[in-house]
């Protein structure tokens, strides 16, 4: 069975992915927003 020590790495590494996940989700967002405001003026003149 598992015991408690052999979970903390676990736990610690699982913490820190959690805490250092927004910084991806805020980049990829950022990008797909400046893709999308970029797409508008094509996307009238196609209208």
């Amino acid at each position: 069975m598992n015991t408690q020590e052999e979970q903390a790495p676990l736990k610690s590494w699982l913490d820190k992915l959690q805490q250092e996940s927004w910084q991806l989700e805020l980049l990829i967002s950022g990008f797909v927003i400046f893709l999308l405001i970029g797409g508008l003026e094509p996307m009238f003149d196609l209208a």
